[in-house]
């Protein structure tokens, strides 16, 4: 693996260890990388774990990345989306469930200020429409 995502592998568990040297943020290069890992835990067929530095909390998405435009968010978004509905989940070593991820995306213009709560709102409204339209879909609210 590479510097960005840590991959160990013992007793059928795939550790993945995020180590981008940030807050455990993703970015572009540390979803590559993670997608890179998640391919070799499904090739050793591992249950696999996610874990950070120690004792830094995951900071989420790249702040540069997401405050750069409402596609960039979109595209991350849509990028996890899809990696997860792609990535059965072992039950047992026989058995997989599939997973999928709807996910209520929510932006305000540079320069514009807008109250938490009213964002939250946005994002949530906009995450029970992509439910609504039938699931594992990325929704970006309208900004009512």
């Amino acid at each position: 693996m590479n510097e960005l995502v840590m991959y160990a592998l013992a007793d059928g568990v795939a550790t993945l260890t995020l180590a981008n040297g940030k807050v455990n943020a993703f970015s572009p290069d540390l979803i590559a990388s993670f997608n890179r890992a998640l391919d070799q835990a499904e090739q050793a067929g591992a249950v696999v774990i996610v874990t950070g530095q120690p004792g830094i909390l995951s900071g989420g998405y790249d702040l540069k990345v997401m405050q750069s435009s409402p596609q960039a968010a979109l595209e991350v978004a849509e990028k996890i989306r899809r990696r997860v509905m792609h990535t059965p989940q072992a039950v047992n070593a026989t058995e997989h469930v599939d997973s999928s991820v709807s996910v209520g995306v929510a932006c305000f213009a540079p320069g514009k200020t807008c109250s938490f709560e009213k964002l939250y709102a946005q994002a949530d409204q906009a995450l029970y429409e992509a439910k609504r339209l039938g699931r594992n879909r990325v929704v970006q609210s309208d900004g009512g």
